[in-house]
């Protein structure tokens, strides 16, 4: 009985050794986390990031086209230059002024000098837009500075057509829209001065982008006429989802779509003016010249 007793703790001891021998070892094989590399900064502490202000950003104004260019951007310096042309409704420039200088960045704020001029301009990153305010005694009110700068081509461009909430789309813009609409979109518009000779209705403006094949008119400053660059692809995606009325010109390849509750109306056409041997699309609203081609038998309905 003794003898089972002291083989017992025997097993006991030789089990408790062999224990404490596997602690030690995992102990030695215990790798120190390495810290020397990391930033233990708060993120209260850290400084903040500078953006990126080197760019070439549009003044969004209705009656005013605005290039603001900022370039040698040194950490937090650059230089910009600032042109600004006021038009009248026949495009005709009425002031503009041509400002250079140099700039200082402070976070999200850039201060802008302006050469020989008590004027210093104030812009804040807003998203990709600049929010600008001028303050000084020899700012030019007239031209007004204070506003919003963006660049579009940072912006994804719209379908050439859609419908949403039942409003014909065309370029991204429809009836109502501004020329500010318009700029956020595509920019400035490019330098057109209506003569004696072209017939406007009054208070009528035209703009014209040239490298987007299309025509903006406009109202009192308003959309109420569209004309785009189309082909037979932008015919085939039209007809595919518009759910208006469609009607065909009996002499012409001329095709028409019609919404009779808002009265919209898309004229696909030879080209009048962006491209003669091409097609456009025209958005405008209908009025009782369409109904009597449809009432003559000009215009035909599609089924």
């Amino acid at each position: 009985m003794k003898k089972l007793a002291f083989s017992f703790i025997f097993l006991l001891f030789i089990l408790a050794a062999c224990t404490d021998k596997n602690v030690e070892d995992a102990a030695e094989k215990e790798v120190p986390i390495d810290t020397s590399s990391e930033d233990l900064t708060s993120d209260a502490d850290k400084p903040e990031q500078t953006d990126n202000w080197e760019d070439e950003y549009v003044y969004l104004h209705d009656t005013i086209n605005g290039q603001l260019t900022i370039s040698e951007q040194d950490q937090a310096a650059f230089t910009y230059q600032l042109v600004l042309k006021q038009t009248n409704e026949n495009n005709r420039v009425v002031a503009e002024e041509d400002l250079k200088g140099s700039g200082a960045i402070t976070n999200k704020d850039a201060q802008l000098e302006i050469a020989n001029k008590d004027c210093q301009l104030t812009l804040t990153h807003e998203g990709k837009s600049l929010l600008a305010k001028s303050e000084g005694t020899d700012c030019n009110e007239t031209l007004g500075l204070t506003g919003t700068y963006i660049n579009p081509e940072n912006g994804e461009a719209p379908p050439l057509f859609k419908v949403d909430e039942g409003r014909i789309y065309i370029n991204g813009l429809t009836f109502g829209n501004t020329p500010t609409d318009a700029k956020a979109i595509w920019g400035n518009p490019d330098p057109v001065d209506n003569n004696e000779d072209d017939i406007l209705m009054e208070h009528e403006t035209v703009h014209h982008y040239a490298s987007d094949n299309m025509f903006i008119t406009y109202h009192n400053y308003e959309l109420y006429a569209l004309t785009a660059k189309a082909n037979a692809d932008d015919l085939a995606n039209v007809k595919k989802s518009f759910t208006g009325e469609h009607y065909k010109d009996t002499n012409s390849d001329s095709e028409f779509f019609l919404d009779p509750e808002d009265g919209q109306l898309l004229i696909y056409r030879s080209s009048n003016f962006l491209n003669p041997e091409g097609h456009e699309f025209l958005l405008i609203a209908v009025d009782e010249n369409f109904f009597y081609a449809v009432d003559s038998g000009a215009y035909t309905k599609v089924n």
